[in-house]
């Protein structure tokens, strides 16, 4: 991503509050050739600043980020990822929630908005804020600390994810699947980048995407799923075989395997799909050819 930018003559950057290279980022924004890399023990006077179990709180990590983008040279790509809202949910001792949020998560939710209306506030006072786009996207779908909720096959993987265009003043809602491979399509799409490209995702910024769109979602270690607007498909990638297919719209409670029935062709066509898409991505990962 960095590298191709860079065509274009984007700067890159990535900020983070935790510890430098904490689960490996910093190694991962070298792979992605992003240029510039900041983590907590970039930021001046980080040792007297309050922390979270992770790190930095994210009011310091933006600030700090506000200063930087100040002096850039445009154009540029940023990224912040926010880690107060992780568990376990620590708050700054001063901070106040609202009334109403009750849920260590929500309370940190409101932090980090109230962190992000300061960003924004000083932002829009900035030559580059007209010229920006913002893509907001969570990481992974939050599980909810009872013993009463499992897993579930479609609803643990519905995860927030909008684009912010401030020179716009009308928006759209994608109803189609989408995915969070979809944002390095996006990014390039937003940076110019007309070159082709080995890539898993879709341009959101596209009039219109398929409704029929399939995509793919890992569990574990061996277990995938697809997943479309009306069916999901589990698949052992080890034993090379689905385990389930259930149509989610009809069965919410996903009670019915179809793949016990003889024979059903959405299911089929699910299980080629699947194939086809790990097959290609293990062949592109081990930089195969043909």
């Amino acid at each position: 991503l960095g590298k191709t930018l860079s065509k274009k003559n984007y700067s890159s950057s990535f900020f983070i509050g935790d510890h430098y290279d904490d689960f490996g980022f910093a190694k991962c924004c070298n792979w992605v050739g992003l240029q510039q890399y900041y983590s907590m023990e970039s930021i001046p006077g980080y040792q007297k600043m309050e922390q979270h179990s992770l790190g930095l709180h994210d009011e310091y990590v933006l600030q700090f980020m506000q200063e930087k983008l100040r002096n850039m040279t445009q154009p540029f790509f940023a990224t912040q990822y926010n880690i107060s809202t992780h568990y376990p949910n620590d708050l700054p001792k001063n901070f106040k929630a609202a009334a109403g949020n009750t849920t260590p998560p929500m309370k940190t939710m409101q932090y980090y908005n109230d962190c992000l209306q300061k960003f924004f506030k000083e932002a829009a006072l900035q030559s580059w804020f007209k010229n920006s786009v913002f893509i907001f996207c969570s990481d992974h779908w939050a599980q909810p600390h009872t013993n009463t909720i499992r897993l579930d096959e479609v609803e643990s993987f519905r995860i927030p994810l909008f684009i912010y265009e401030p020179a716009k003043s009308s928006g759209k809602e994608i109803t189609a699947p989408v995915s969070q491979l979809d944002i390095l399509n996006t990014v390039l799409h937003y940076g110019g980048i007309k070159d082709s490209i080995t890539s898993y995702g879709e341009n959101l910024a596209e009039t219109s995407l398929n409704p029929q769109r399939t995509i793919f979602t890992k569990i574990n270690g061996f277990l995938y799923q697809a997943i479309n607007q009306e069916y999901v498909l589990g698949f052992d990638a080890l034993q090379g075989k689905a385990l389930y297919c259930y149509d989610y719209k009809k069965d919410p409670g996903k009670k019915d395997n179809l793949l016990l029935q003889k024979s059903y062709p959405a299911a089929d066509q699910l299980i080629l799909e699947i194939k086809a898409f790990l097959q290609t991505a293990s062949r592109h990962y081990r930089r195969e050819q043909g």
